[in-house]
């Protein structure tokens, strides 16, 4: 998990830090989570312990992500860099589109049984497993570094 004290301490390093750490590496990530989610959903579809679902919840976070993400770098970060005011509200906007993906990535988790693998799982199974925890993992860390670095820049 990135520590918020070891954190760029110029604002616009620490965005193109959060731009090339986590938003580049999220979108890249969750395109391959999703194609194998529904390669094990359909391979083993009627395997007890299959993660019905978890491809379509995957493609709903990487899509509520993108709109976030891209909206941070459209209009917000250009903002942050250049010291502007930012739109009223558009911080807490960020701390509930922060919740929603956390909320998200939960119910991924909460498919798969806490991320369980039947003692029968293929290696592609085992795969798509690791990298939902290394996901969430960077994700945590990018939530908490954009939550506890960043936005308190910029609150009031």
């Amino acid at each position: 998990m990135s520590d918020p004290a070891t954190a760029p301490q110029e604002t616009s390093a620490l965005i193109d830090h959060i731009l090339g750490r986590y938003h580049d590496a999220h979108r890249e990530e969750l395109a391959f989570l999703v194609s194998l989610a529904r390669k094990i959903e359909s391979v083993h579809a009627d395997h007890p312990q299959v993660p019905h679902g978890l491809g379509d919840v995957l493609e709903r976070l990487f899509l509520d992500m993108e709109a976030e993400m891209q909206h941070e770098e459209d209009e917000i970060f250009p903002l942050m860099r250049d010291g502007s005011a930012l739109p009223g509200g558009s911080l807490d906007a960020m701390r509930a589109d922060h919740a929603r993906h956390a909320d998200i990535f939960a119910e991924a988790i909460a498919l798969t049984g806490g991320l369980s693998l039947p003692d029968d799982a293929c290696r592609s199974w085992a795969t798509l497993y690791a990298a939902l925890e290394k996901f969430g993992s960077d994700l945590r860390a990018h939530l908490q570094l954009e939550g506890d670095v960043l936005i308190p820049r910029f609150a009031a």
